[in-house]
């Protein structure tokens, strides 16, 4: 078997933002989701489990959204 597909490893990538969303450390998956978005920026708009991820993250935050949340909720669609 060879190397996973850019596909697999953004999967991957939102995976790992999803479980930091889900322990709480929203700067980790902020910074997962914008690496997945600067990898395949085309692909990630239209995947489902960014803007779940995003809607999560949204409804976990305390205080008032960056501006990196905002534009990314923005890029996704997702309105919090």
């Amino acid at each position: 078997m060879g190397r996973p597909s850019t596909n697999d490893g953004n999967r991957f990538t939102l995976d790992v933002a999803r479980a930091h969303t889900r322990t709480g450390d929203l700067s980790a998956a902020m910074d997962e989701l914008t690496r997945a978005r600067e990898a395949a920026p085309e692909w990630m708009r239209y995947q489902s489990m960014a803007a779940e991820t995003m809607q999560e993250i949204l409804g976990k935050r305390k205080r008032t959204l960056t501006t990196e949340m905002r534009e990314m909720a923005d890029y996704l669609g997702v309105v919090g």
